[in-house]
């Protein structure tokens, strides 16, 4: 008996450093998503009054319409199981053409980057809630990626 406790508390301590890793990749994917939202918000209000109205709206409009859909109507029902490497592919792909829509496309006219960071952080918070742990590791993994990929091939974002 001394002994399987013994492997037991050894797989714990291995594994705790994975377990600090991943609660970093949660908190960076959610900062990149964050601060990428405040950023492109204070430079619309910067440009323009008008501008900084429709960039906090394009960032409010998700977790609105979201909430709505999840909460009082039928229509969202989370999957009983999504393939974590699905999720990391999409989740990369995403976020890669994302960030390169808003470095490349962000105007006082049109806000369809900012409204799929917003889009993409409403995602995280649902995915957290209504699939494992292990989904939302995928996609926030997913983002990081993108992210990464999107500065090895653009540089460093202009916002």
């Amino acid at each position: 008996m001394p002994y399987s406790n013994n492997n037991r508390d050894n797989r714990r301590r291995t594994l705790a450093p994975l377990r600090v890793l991943n609660q970093v990749a949660v908190a960076v994917s959610l900062a990149i998503l964050v601060l990428s939202l405040v950023s492109l918000m204070i430079q619309a209000f910067a440009a323009s009054f008008e501008a900084g109205i429709r960039c906090l709206t394009a960032i409010v409009l998700p977790p609105i319409v979201i909430t709505y859909t999840v909460f009082f109507t039928p229509l969202l029902k989370p999957p009983d199981r999504i393939p974590e490497v699905n999720l990391y592919f999409i989740f990369t792909i995403w976020s890669s053409i994302l960030f390169i829509l808003v470095n490349y496309y962000f105007g006082e006219r049109i806000f369809l980057g900012v409204l799929g960071l917003s889009l993409t952080l409403t995602g995280l918070v649902y995915i957290y809630k209504y699939t494992p742990f292990q989904s939302l590791l995928s996609c926030s993994y997913g983002i990081i990626s993108g992210f990464l990929i999107c500065i090895l091939l653009f540089g460093l974002p202009g916002w």
